[in-house]
């Protein structure tokens, strides 16, 4: 089964190669492979076994025990008996106690009444759905970083891509220099400029070339798997977005933290209710049976008995109101928790749409100076074959469009990114 595991693995690897791997897919492959998820998992199971054990609070208890006694000697009386013929009564005699003597009995032992439990059993399920939340919002902070990984990839390869394009035009101008040198109409240092500054622009490249495979080994070592040559496909988290108070009522109802914060304050009351219940008896109800080689007074070797035990609480120091005062404490504190909780969600969400407007407004205005450098960057280029302008122009022109080009993919990650964020403060991840 092992081997198999280690072929299926390698088999996996290997299928990736020059594959395309999208946001989801790679969320799919790394919540099956993350290990703190299956650590969470295994906590809802012990959330489960616990709720098994708040009912045992209310089963039957069923003791078998036994024992076995060296005597000195044997102990013995005579009891009088009944004569049949009439007359004076026949002494019996009766072993009170055996030199070997042993001993079988059984106890049984039922609540009747035990208030306790019943709050305690709905703690027990209350504490299964705590686990339950928090397993989501694990998922949840995976996802999120996941997708700033793949995003930030995404831009990489976007901001290779201009780099290549520029590069492009720089061989492209170079072409034309190495034309006017052979017409003995352009220096040798103009050749050598550009030829640095393509040199400089492909050191770029490979740099960039070198973080976009770190962050896809980043996202391999996410999946569980070695290989990180695969490709990535677009990713945007954008979508249309209501005023502030709308957007707000969204993220309280599907906010996960806001629901673990209200199941947080459903079983501090339970609890409250619990040493409530604390102030109520207890009742129970015992059946026993013994069996020996030794008999009582009466000559009987076996005895049965049932009891009805009842248990009120008179004076236990004052603990309980001291724990009352305590529970109601926690259930205020956690009131206090719900309240900032909130606060922060509608400031938190006022700052994300601020954000987004002025992304968006800076994306405008990058796009029209982009549309102007690179008019610029034609004209100038232009009037250097026209001999009215100088090569070092064409470089400034150059780098000026690089500057915005790149300006421009990094405005678009943190909107997407913003986007993200917002995504996640809404629970909608």
């Amino acid at each position: 089964m092992k081997f198999m595991n280690i072929l299926l693995g390698i088999f996996f690897t290997i299928s990736l190669f020059g594959q395309s791997l999208s946001y989801n897919e790679i969320v799919k492959k790394t919540l099956k492979h993350n290990n703190k998820l299956k650590e969470l998992q295994e906590q809802i199971n012990q959330a489960n076994i616990l709720i098994e054990k708040s009912y045992t609070f209310l089963q039957p208890i069923w003791d078998l025990g036994g024992r076995f006694t060296i005597n000195n000697e044997e102990t013995a009386m005579s009891v009088p008996t009944t004569n049949p013929a009439g007359g004076a009564p026949i002494m019996k005699k009766v072993v009170l106690n055996e030199k070997y003597a042993w001993e079988v009995n059984s106890t049984v032992k039922y609540t009747l009444m035990n208030l306790r439990a019943l709050p305690l059993v709905k703690v027990a399920k209350e504490m299964k759905e705590v686990k339950l939340l928090t397993q989501k919002i694990a998922k949840i902070e995976i996802k999120f970083a996941i997708a700033q990984l793949y995003l930030n990839a995404l831009t990489i390869k976007e901001a290779i891509k201009v780099k290549k394009s520029i590069g492009e035009n720089l061989n492209e101008h170079l072409k034309y220099i190495d034309a006017k040198l052979k017409l003995k109409e352009a220096l040798e240092i103009e050749k050598t400029r550009f030829e640095i500054e393509i040199s400089t622009n492909d050191i770029e490249i490979k740099k960039l070339e070198g973080s976009l495979r770190q962050l896809k080994s980043r996202l391999a070592i996410l999946m569980g798997v070695d290989n990180y040559d695969f490709e990535l496909t677009d990713l945007s988290f954008e979508f249309e977005v209501n005023e502030l108070n709308k957007v707000f009522k969204i993220a309280q109802k599907s906010r996960i933290e806001n629901k673990l914060n209200l199941k947080s304050l459903k079983i501090e009351k339970l609890m409250l209710k619990n040493i409530y219940m604390k102030f109520f008896p207890t009742l129970f109800l015992q059946a026993g049976w013994k069996y020996g080689n030794s008999a009582n007074f009466a000559g009987d070797k076996s005895s049965w008995n049932i009891n009805i035990l009842l248990n009120f609480p008179i004076y236990d120091g004052g603990i309980r109101y001291k724990e009352l005062a305590e529970e109601r404490s926690k259930i205020r504190a956690v009131n206090y928790k719900i309240k900032q909780f909130n606060d922060d969600l509608k400031g938190e969400i006022k700052d994300i749409l601020i954000d987004i407007d002025n992304t968006n407004l800076t994306i405008e205005s990058i796009k029209k100076q982009e549309i102007l450098v690179k008019k610029n960057l034609k004209q100038t280029e232009e009037a250097y074959k026209l001999g009215v302008r100088k090569n070092i122009d064409v470089l400034d022109a150059s780098h000026n469009l690089q500057l915005i080009s790149n300006n421009l993919v990094i405005q678009k990650l943190n909107k997407n990114l913003l986007y993200l964020k917002l995504k996640k403060v809404l629970g909608k991840l």
